[in-house]
């Protein structure tokens, strides 16, 4: 199984997106590029692992690439960042050589409808009670869980100030810790396994599926900070799951069949989890440019 490098990115002031990635595809760091997306918002926020330095920092970019030498990107890259986190990851091969296909054809498909949601992403009067405005109490836990996910006013406001400026598929990086107890990781599966189904329907497919590794040939640390901590003690595994909109992700987050899944057997799984929402960017220009310079 290759290894694969996540990076999380805040460029430094003054440097925006497009002159950092004319500069990525420029660079020597470029043919290690799978994907590229820009962070939108943190959805749930890590409680346990590097929970400040996650949480608080404006991150602008995440970049997925191949092996484990792309860890060091180019110092004219390096020049341009102020905060960077790294995680390493056991992806599949065929994941990794047929990712830009398999993105593709998931934005290619017709969104499906709404279920829960009325098709402009409100909530729907039926299921709120008739006010319209709030998620139920069916949708809407007690809170037992800083972890959970659900629909509550939040994910509305963010689904309602994404959509004023973008409409398209949203990613969601998932890092995930388990807890160390047997079922732990038996139970995940159950819930992906539910999941499949609810989001299925939505048109949520879950396009990464890796393996937090610490390689010993990797040419920097990853962000773990002490090279010797258990495995156990930080991340896990590590997801990238396509929706066709921000509306079809809360869609099945206000599913009561997704509540179900998830009180059963994703917060029994998790100790920790950061799951946060990012748009990916087409890279073909700066490839082409790139090309075109060659």
């Amino acid at each position: 199984m290759p290894v694969c490098t996540i990076h999380l990115l805040r460029l430094d002031q003054g440097v925006s997106i497009d002159a950092f990635l004319r500069s990525l595809f420029a660079s020597d760091s470029a043919e290690a590029v799978i994907a590229v997306s820009q962070v939108r918002k943190p959805i749930i926020e890590a409680t346990r692992i590097d929970s400040t330095l996650l949480n608080s920092t404006p991150w602008h970019l995440l970049l997925l690439c191949k092996g484990v030498a792309s860890a060091n990107l180019a110092s004219a890259l390096t020049q341009q960042i102020r905060t960077h986190y790294v995680v390493y990851a056991g992806i599949p091969a065929k994941i990794v050589d047929s990712y830009h296909e398999i993105s593709c054809k998931l934005n290619a498909v017709p969104r499906p409808p709404l279920l829960c949601l009325q098709q402009d992403g409100s909530p729907n009067p039926s299921s709120t009670g008739g006010s319209g405005s709030k998620p139920s109490s069916a949708t809407s836990s007690s809170g037992t869980s800083s972890q959970n996910l659900e629909l509550d006013d939040s994910l509305l406001s963010f689904a309602s100030h994404l959509k004023s400026q973008y409409t398209g598929p949203v990613s969601m990086l998932n890092l995930l810790q388990f807890h160390t107890h047997p079922d732990a990781v038996e139970n995940y599966h159950k819930y992906g396994k539910g999941f499949a189904t609810v989001a299925g329907k939505r048109g949520g497919n879950a396009k990464v599926v890796g393996l937090v590794v610490n390689p010993k040939d990797a040419p920097r640390p990853d962000s773990r900070g002490n090279p010797t901590r258990a495995q156990s003690d930080w991340w896990n595994e590590c997801t990238f799951v396509h929706y066709p909109s921000i509306d079809h992700f809360a869609d099945m987050a206000a599913d009561p069949a997704y509540q179900h899944v998830n009180r059963t057997y994703r917060l029994q799984a998790l100790k920790d989890t950061a799951l946060v929402c990012t748009t990916e960017i087409d890279t073909a220009p700066y490839r082409n440019a790139r090309g075109a310079k060659l």
